[in-house]
């Protein structure tokens, strides 16, 4: 029995010597390949933003360029410029000089207590603005429009 135990090990070992002398089989370059390939298209995307990022529109306008728009409120207001919230007074806009139209609406409340209750009022002004120079807007409950009134005990 220890004699064919001999002989099935020395053919192994025969064989393992003889695959070792074999060279290695080749490597398949399809993952390198796909790397270099997702490298060269990120490369390409980097570049693509940069040269996008890099037009002069972000360059800084002129002085005579620029339009300030001021506002302020007594009451303080919320401002809102084209239907869209940019905040409360006192507050200064700049815009690219232009023939364009700007409707600037600004939200005022106003809370008032007497005997026996107290209400609150909602006031809202709204004006057209061109912007084809510096402005300065004032805005005051005394001028603007009553829109909500509330009563409370």
């Amino acid at each position: 029995m220890s004699l064919e135990l001999e002989e099935e090990w020395a053919k192994q070992k025969a064989a393992k010597q003889e695959a070792g002398r074999e060279p290695p089989p080749k490597k398949s370059r399809k993952g390198l390949i796909i790397a270099l390939v997702g490298i060269l298209v990120t490369a390409a995307m980097v570049t693509i933003v940069i040269v996008a990022g890099s037009k002069d529109e972000s360059a800084p306008l002129a002085p005579d360029e620029i339009v300030r728009i001021e506002m302020r409120a007594m009451p303080t207001a919320e401002i809102r410029v084209d239907g869209k919230k940019v905040g409360t007074t006192p507050i200064s806009l700049q815009y690219t000089r232009s023939t364009r139209e700007i409707v600037v609406e600004a939200t005022m409340y106003r809370h008032l207590v007497k005997r026996g209750g107290a209400k609150d009022e909602k006031y809202i002004e709204v004006r057209k603005v061109t912007l084809d120079q510096d402005r300065s807007l004032d805005f005051k409950i005394s001028t603007a429009t009553l829109v909500e009134k509330q009563e409370s005990d």
